[in-house]
C-alpha cells in the first residue's frame, strides 16, 4: 500500500499568512511529503527485511529517521522547501547540549503587525489558524499548571516509559521565564513556551521511540496479522509518537521528518498508513502524556484505500545521510 498526501494535512501551526498563494504552497508540501515517506518506507521495507535480531530492527528505524532528516535538508535548499529565516544547514543540524524553544499563546502568531497594550495583551493583526491554535494551547497550558504546578512558572513534563521509569521531557515555561526565552523586556499576558529537554533525556526518549515500533515490527515478523485490530498493539503506537516527539534532535524541520517517519513505520506495522492529527507536534509538546493519547485516539485516522505511488523527491537518500555535527548552546525555534 502506497503513501498519498492524505496521511499529511497542512499543521495549523504554520499557517500565520492570510495569503492565499502561501497557504497554497502549504498544502503542497503534502505532496512532498508523500514522495519522501514512500522512498523512506521502501528503504524501511528492505532494511527490516534483512533484520535478524532486536537490535537490527531498532536500528532500521533509527537510520530511517536519520536518512528522513537527510531528506528534509535536501528540500531546504529547493524553493518549494524552504521557510522564512532558516538556513539549510539548521534542517541537519543537532540541538546538541542546547535547547529550542517554541512560543504560543494568546495574541501569537497572528497575521500583521501585533501590539501590546499596558496590561501585557498582544492584540492587533488578523487572526489565522495558527493564531487559534497557539491560544487553545495556552489555555491547555493554563490548565495544567492549575492542577500541577500553580505556583510555578516552569512545568516539567516527565515521561512514563513502558517499564514503568520515568524520564524527564520537555517544559513548558510561563511569566518571566518564557518572557526570557524569547528574550522579550517585559512579560505577555497568556504567553507560554515550551523548551526542549536535555540531550541525554532526549536520546533516552528516542530510543523508547525506537524501542516500541521494533517491538511492533517483530509482532509483525511472527505472523501477527491482526494488529491493527489489536488496542494494545495501537497504544504502543501512540506511545512511540509520544516518545519521539519528546525526543527531537534536529534544530529544523524535525516534525517532517518525524511525521514521515511515523506514516511510514505505520504502514510497514500495521499494512496501512495512517492520517496524522494536524496537530500532533504541538499537542505532544504541551499536552499531558494522558491527554496527548486520548487526543490522538480521537483524531489519528487509519487510511485502508490504496492509491497510486507519488514520484519520490529524494535521490539516493541512503548515501549521503549523516549523522549531524552541528551543535548549538543557544535556543533555536523548530520551524
Amino acid at each position: 500500500m502506497r503513501i498519498t498526501a492524505a496521511s499529511f494535512p497542512t499543521p495549523h501551526f504554520i499557517q500565520v499568512s492570510s495569503n492565499p498563494a502561501v497557504r497554497d504552497q502549504q498544502a503542497g508540501f503534502a505532496q512532498l511529503h508523500a514522495g519522501g515517506t514512500n522512498q523512506a518506507l521502501d528503504r524501511l521495507n528492505g532494511l527490516l527485511e534483512a533484520a535478524t535480531s532486536q537490535a537490527e530492527r531498532v536500528n532500521a528505524f533509527e537510520q530511517t529517521y536519520r536518512e528522513l532528516a537527510q531528506w528534509r535538508y535536501d528540500l531546504s535548499e529547493r524553493s518549494s522547501g524552504q521557510r522564512p529565516g532558516a538556513t539549510p544547514e539548521s534542517y541537519r543540524a543537532s540541538i546538541g547540549r542546547g535547547f529550542v524553544t517554541d512560543p504560543f499563546g494568546k495574541g501569537t502568531h497572528r497575521d500583521g503587525d501585533l501590539r501590546m497594550n499596558s496590561q501585557g495583551t498582544l492584540f492587533g493583526g488578523t487572526e489565522t489558524p495558527a493564531s487559534r491554535l497557539a491560544a487553545r494551547l495556552s489555555d491547555i497550558a493554563a490548565a495544567r499548571f492549575d492542577a500541577e504546578a500553580p505556583d510555578a512558572e516552569v512545568l516539567q513534563n516527565k515521561v512514563r516509559l513502558p517499564d514503568g521509569t520515568t524520564v524527564n521531557g520537555n517544559q513548558i515555561q510561563r511569566g518571566r521565564a518564557a518572557a526570557a526565552a524569547r528574550n522579550l523586556p517585559e512579560n505577555v499576558k497568556d504567553f507560554y513556551c515550551t523548551q526542549t529537554g536535555t540531550e541525554a533525556d532526549r536520546k533516552a526518549l528516542q530510543q523508547a521511540a525506537f524501542t516500541s515500533l521494533a517491538e511492533l515490527e517483530a509482532q509483525r515478523a511472527s505472523g501477527r496479522t491482526d494488529l491493527l485490530e489489536d488496542p494494545a498493539a495501537r497504544q504502543a503506537f501512540v506511545e512511540a509518537e509520544y516518545f519521539i516527539y519528546q525526543g527531537p534532535e534536529f534544530q529544523r524541520g524535525g516534525d517532517a521528518s518525524i511525521r514521515a517517519l511515523l506514516v511510514a513505520a505505520h504502514t510497514r506495522v500495521f499494512d496501512a498508513p495512517v492520517k496524522l492529527p494536524q496537530d500532533i507536534d504541538v499537542m505532544a509538546y504541551v499536552a499531558s502524556q494522558q491527554d496527548f493519547y486520548a487526543h490522538v485516539e480521537r483524531h489519528q485516522t487509519v487510511l485502508t484505500t490504496d492509491a497510486p505511488a507519488v514520484q519520490p523527491e529524494i535521490a539516493q537518500v541512503a548515501a549521503r545521510a549523516a549523522v549531524p555535527a552541528t551543535r548549538r548552546t543557544t535556543g533555536q525555534e523548530r520551524g
